[in-house]
């Protein structure tokens, strides 16, 4: 799986969450109690919003045959590019404005559309990054649940995009021990599960240091080796030449028509 925006936006998103202590109630909390007090834990919800600028130099291993690889991410505000090296292989995405885009061995270079376009134009939305209420159709508090033997509150969201996902919260500090979701790839609709642990303060907030990622029978693990506080130059977030020549052949071709 490649790594995206997706990634960045849950390393951190949800990597913020903090719980009221209910130790032995048997009252499940409230799932807006937790949202709020994870913001507030986490230096507040305007910290999130203006946390995007940065670079970070990551390590990824696939658990299943020990493969490793190495990971350049930049941010920008929502602009946020990723570069990653694999047996050989270079894999590259980004978003940029409104246009996103990965090139990879197998596919290529190509602009994302439809469903994959949503979705990372969602991971990089300052009020779904906050959970606020005008992106969040319903929520509940659905069960004491347990990330990889870690007690927590999973949390179900159904947003206004339609989109579902879950949360769990510890019960100890408070802090998001997993996330799940669907997106849309290539490969088709994909659930991802992802366990955050180690958390550290970047910048302004706190997010999970190292993620275990598993989804379509394969585990990665991630490990945030460096971070830069800052913005990375703007030569980092400019469109590779071949997705530069997608945008003019798609603006050319609408030029005919």
């Amino acid at each position: 799986m490649r790594p995206t925006r997706l990634m960045l936006a849950l390393a951190l998103a949800l990597a913020l969450a903090a719980l009221p202590a209910f130790a032995g109630a048997e009252t499940l909390p409230d799932p807006r109690q937790l949202i709020d007090r994870h913001l507030e834990a986490s230096g507040g919800a305007d910290a999130i919003r203006n946390s995007g600028d940065g670079s970070a130099k990551m390590s990824i291993v696939v658990a299943e045959n020990g493969m490793r690889g190495d990971m350049q991410l930049y941010s920008r505000g929502r602009d946020m590019v990723v570069n990653m090296t694999m047996a050989g292989m270079e894999i590259r995405s980004g978003m940029v404005g409104d246009i996103a885009w990965s090139i990879d061995p197998m596919l290529g270079p190509r602009l994302l559309e439809g469903k994959e376009l949503e979705d990372q134009r969602r991971n990089v939305d300052p009020d779904v990054l906050t959970f606020a209420d005008e992106s969040i159709e319903s929520m509940k508090t659905v069960a004491l649940a347990d990330s990889e033997g870690r007690p927590c509150y999973r949390v179900e969201i159904l947003w206004k995009s339609g989109d579902e996902t879950a949360s769990c919260f510890g019960t100890d500090e408070g802090l998001a021990l997993y996330s799940e979701s669907t997106s849309v790839s290539p490969m088709g609709e994909m659930r991802q599960t992802i366990h955050l642990y180690d958390y550290k303060t970047l910048g302004k907030v706190r997010v999970a240091s190292r993620m275990r990622s598993s989804a379509m029978g394969m585990t990665q693990v991630m490990t945030i080796e460096d971070y830069q506080e800052g913005t990375p130059p703007d030569e980092v977030f400019a469109l590779p030449p071949a997705i530069q020549s997608l945008l003019d052949a798609g603006a050319g071709a609408q030029s005919a028509e």
